[in-house]
């Protein structure tokens, strides 16, 4: 019967560690959940911030589409119907109409 007492302090022993790990296991579960919320709002955040360079850089979009002119149209003309920039002219100017219909 005299290994009762070290069975006792034995066990008292391994419980005091298993808290001990227990607890240090829900101490590092709370950091990985605040982790990965950080993670979500910084992700959040990056696309927030990677839109406005997009829209500051500015969006392009389609204001107008043109094709060329097919026999069936009836406008068999020699004549240029779309003026195009050239570099010596204004930047941000677009193409140009030159006949309407």
């Amino acid at each position: 019967m005299c290994f009762l007492p070290m069975v006792d302090a034995s066990m008292s022993l391994t419980m005091t560690e298993f808290e001990d790990k227990k607890k240090h296991m829900h101490e590092l579960q709370d950091r990985l959940a605040d982790t990965e919320r950080q993670l979500f709002e910084g992700e959040v955040l990056r696309k927030k911030l990677h839109n406005t360079i997009l829209e500051l850089k500015g969006n392009i979009r389609v204001f107008c589409r043109l094709r060329p002119l097919l026999p069936d149209d009836g406008g068999h003309q020699e004549a240029s119907v779309i003026a195009y920039p050239r570099s010596s002219e204004s930047l941000g100017r677009g193409i140009d109409v030159v006949q309407s219909g």
